[in-house]
C-alpha cells in the first residue's frame, strides 16, 4: 500500500482530489492543509509519504528540495505538483504530465516496485 499525501490549501479542489483517491483500495490517503512550510514540512515527516501530491500554487515551493533530499535514495518516492489551472503535473525527476481524468492522475500515482 502506497501513502500518497495530499497537499492542498483549496478546499474544492484538495476536497475532490483526497475523496477521489480514497477510493483507490491500494492508497493510503493523508490530506494536509498546512499554513506555512514548516507545518508542511512537520507533516511531511510524521506521514513519510510514498508520494507527495502538492495540488496548489499557493504552497511555498521552497520546501520542496528539502523533501526531495529526505527521500533520496528512496526509489518509490514521487513528488508531484499539480497545476489547478491547467492540469499540468510536473513529476520530479521524472518530466511532466497533462492530467485531463481521473485515469491519468491514478497513473500518475503508480510507483515501480
Amino acid at each position: 500500500m502506497r501513502r500518497v499525501m495530499v497537499v492542498h490549501t483549496d478546499t474544492v479542489f484538495g476536497s475532490g482530489v483526497l475523496r477521489m483517491l480514497s477510493g483507490l483500495g491500494d492508497i493510503e490517503v493523508i490530506g494536509c492543509n498546512p499554513s506555512n512550510q514548516y507545518d508542511l514540512l512537520r507533516a511531511f515527516r510524521l506521514a513519510n509519504p510514498d508520494i507527495v501530491l502538492i495540488t496548489t500554487e499557493k504552497i511555498d515551493h521552497s520546501s520542496i528540495p528539502s523533501m526531495l533530499v529526505a527521500k533520496k535514495g528512496e526509489h518509490r518516492f514521487r513528488m508531484i505538483v499539480m497545476n489547478e489551472r491547467d492540469n499540468i503535473a510536473h513529476i520530479y525527476e521524472k518530466g511532466q504530465m497533462v492530467v485531463s481524468t481521473s485515469v491519468d492522475l491514478y497513473t500518475l500515482l503508480q510507483v515501480d516496485e
